[in-house]
């Protein structure tokens, strides 16, 4: 049903250029084919009356009048519906596809994509009877992930053609009890001084902020740049029990959240942490964590690390394993990505999940610089004229190896200086990482380099481990996920650079040695890829 949705899309957008009002009249078509038997009298009926008709019938549901381009073909779309029983998870999914994928619609910004959305209703737990407040609600399509009908939802956002989607959405799916409005919260919310039971926000990162007269004496004073706070102080008046706040990283441990932390830490409002894998959300480099809140004098924090729960999807990143990390949460055990964290021993200076959930293993871990006998950058080493040329060799990021040991080095570079060429010199089982970049890059020297000198270039650290069974264990642990993110961290917190300091610092887990044991398995797969990549080159006549 999706590939015929996005064909109605598509043709709709032929005729229309506004996209918001392409969505708008492919909703009311859905909305409207709900009723077979209308539908079928509406193909049968007089082409003249089609628009009055849909007319009628949507102000039928509180509805505005249809509106669109006279030169559609109604009867056309209206066939194509009528043979399919559309359910909300089919509109669920063209929202998701509409919004998240195809981002050149400027879409992205007024829903979640579709796990974060069960995430969030799997932890807020709404029960029948209860209220949930839902400001900034965009399209409404936190609603798809809620199993519960019997509820009051209270939805506002400040622009009125997004409002009216969510109500086409809403009555869709069913929901008897939702409430939409118009408004500018930080004006005047539209429900006055409601406290529901229950909170939802995704803050607008996007939107310029007016705060008008919105005070608050905790958390003041507001930074434009930093919405999430004036957002988070106001929702935390409009719930009585829980709350759930998708947050960008950076507040949970830089200087923007200091006041925050504070003021969650003193009054025990935070109950649980989530940190999501970059690159969910579309358009957005920052990376974001979930802060579940509440208001019942919480003992203990939450925390969960599930930065590699995700599938690559095209350009963008989906999350994965939403009931595991739901179980985690229900069972409040310490695991390889949850940590219980007591109140008195949260630091004030980081709230992020990974922070505690690394902190697992620090009595018995220790500092990478206990294993390496030095650590030197990589640097230029010029020709001089009057000097002796010695045969040298250039290493940089284009020589390593994606799986085993890095051993030709093509770049034939001599150089004179004698004294630096020795001391810079790398040697088989050095480790070698990439200074610069977004994603750390590593090798390890093999034997076969002989005595050749190889000089690395200044992009290029260079790490002596002590033994050849630590290189081993260090290049497979920095390949694997705990260690790769481990290392990317580090690049982060360094405007995307590493150095010496910083990588000494790197805290290894205990038993970090254990991982040399798969050195050698790895090296026969990796020569198997290298055979495969031959065996394609050859055929492809390289």
């Amino acid at each position: 049903m999706l590939k015929e949705l996005l064909q109605i899309f598509q043709y709709l957008q032929k005729f229309h250029k506004d996209n918001l009002e392409v969505l708008r009249i492919i909703l009311e078509f859905l909305l409207i084919s709900k009723d077979k038997k209308f539908l079928k009298g509406l193909i049968e009926g007089d082409k003249e009356q089609i628009d009055e008709n849909l007319s009628e019938n949507l102000r039928g549901y509180g509805l505005e009048a249809f509106s669109a381009n006279p030169k559609i073909n109604r009867k056309k779309i209206l066939k194509v519906l009528l043979d399919y029983e559309i359910t909300p998870k089919d509109l669920e999914n063209f929202i998701q596809a509409i919004v998240m994928h195809k981002t050149i619609l400027g879409l992205y910004e007024y829903a979640t994509p579709i796990e974060v959305n069960l995430l969030v209703c799997k932890f807020l737990d709404i029960k029948s009877n209860e209220s949930l407040y839902n400001p900034c609600c965009g399209l409404g399509s936190l609603l798809f992930g809620v199993s519960e009908r019997n509820f009051d939802y209270y939805g506002e956002d400040i622009q009125p053609k997004i409002l009216y989607l969510a109500k086409i959405l809403s009555l869709f799916i069913g929901f008897k009890r939702s409430y939409l409005e118009v408004a500018d919260i930080f004006k005047e919310s539209a429900f006055g001084d409601l406290v529901a039971n229950k909170a939802f926000c995704y803050f607008p990162l996007e939107m310029p902020l007016n705060l008008w007269s919105f005070k608050d004496d905790d958390l003041e004073p507001f930074i434009k740049s930093i919405p999430e706070i004036p957002f988070l102080a106001y929702t935390l008046r409009h719930f009585k029990q829980k709350g759930v706040f998708i947050v960008r990283s950076l507040l949970l441990y830089k200087a923007y959240g200091k006041r925050l932390r504070k003021f969650l830490r003193e009054k025990r409002l935070l109950e649980g942490v989530v940190e999501f894998p970059k690159n969910i959300f579309p358009h957005q480099i920052e990376e974001f964590s979930l802060l579940i809140l509440s208001k019942q004098e919480n003992k203990k924090v939450f925390f969960a690390d599930v930065q590699k729960f995700y599938l690559k999807e095209g350009k963008y990143n989906r999350l994965t394993n939403i009931d595991r990390i739901y179980d985690k949460y229900l069972s409040k055990q310490d695991s390889d990505i949850s940590r219980l964290v007591d109140y008195e021993s949260l630091d004030d200076g980081n709230f992020k999940a990974s922070y505690y959930t690394q902190k697992k293993d620090v009595c018995d871990s220790a500092l990478l610089s206990e294993f390496l006998e030095c650590i030197y950058r990589g640097q230029r080493v010029e020709a001089k004229k009057d000097g002796v040329l010695v045969d040298c060799y250039n290493a940089g990021i284009k020589d390593f190896e994606e799986y085993g040991f890095s051993e030709r080095f093509l770049e034939f570079s001599p150089k004179s200086d004698q004294k630096r060429i020795e001391k810079l010199r790398i040697q088989a089982y050095d480790i070698l990482l990439s200074i610069r970049g977004v994603s750390p890059k590593v090798a390890i020297i093999g034997e076969r380099i002989g005595e050749k000198r190889i000089l690395p270039n200044a992009g290029i650290l260079v790490l002596r481990p002590k033994s050849r069974e630590i290189a081993e264990a260090l290049y497979v642990y920095f390949l694997s996920p705990k260690g790769f993110l481990a290392l990317s961290e580090i690049y982060q917190k360094n405007q995307d650079r590493i150095g010496e300091e910083q990588i000494m610092n790197l805290l290894l887990p205990s038993g970090f040695l254990e991982y040399q044991k798969r050195f050698d398995l790895l090296l026969k797969e990796g020569e198997q890829i290298k055979e495969h990549q031959r065996a394609i080159k050859t055929l492809l006549d390289f």
